[in-house]
């Protein structure tokens, strides 16, 4: 183990996980809330050596699901997130993103283009990652605006495709 005051940086994941929920939620009393709502902080500390200089990964558990995302800083690129759960992805987490969790199927990339253009929503960066050929996946698209409900409704009902979230951050 290193010896490092992770602290800050945890109060801003802490801050980041709840703020969609809490709107009076700040870096001074995350903590807090989320003790007070049963919420319990795990921080690890590890010099294990990865590919990545820097490497923060956060794992969210629930009774329904864990989530698990990891983000580093690249020099000229700025803050990434580098996988989710156990797919390798890289994008910057601003914006409008849709995360759209699938098979790994030919055609399914162009279905959703196709959706998406023709209901004029723009796609400005896409990034799809895969354990194995054929088996679940996850595509990560940054649009220019909001997918409106019906679109993502739309998306849900295409074949091969498993899940759809649309995130503002």
């Amino acid at each position: 183990m290193i010896d490092v005051d992770t602290s800050p940086l945890t109060r801003y994941i802490v801050k980041g996980v709840f703020e969609n929920q809490l709107e009076s939620i700040n870096i001074v009393n995350a903590m807090h809330l989320a003790k007070s709502r049963d919420v319990n902080i795990v921080v690890q500390t590890s010099n294990t050596s990865s590919s990545f200089t820097n490497l923060v990964t956060v794992t969210v558990k629930t009774k329904q699901e864990e989530k698990t995302l990891a983000g580093t800083l690249l020099a000229g690129y700025g803050e990434r997130i580098v996988r989710i759960d156990q797919y390798p992805v890289d994008f910057a987490a601003e914006g409008n993103l849709l995360l759209i969790s699938h098979n790994d199927k030919p055609g399914i990339i162009g279905r959703v283009g196709t959706l998406l253009g023709s209901n004029n929503v723009n796609i400005a960066t896409m990034q799809v990652g895969r354990k194995v050929i054929g088996g679940s996946a996850i595509m990560v698209l940054t649009i220019d605006k909001s997918a409106p409900a019906e679109v993502l409704a739309d998306l849900t009902t295409q074949a091969e495709i498993v899940n759809v979230r649309a995130l503002t951050v």
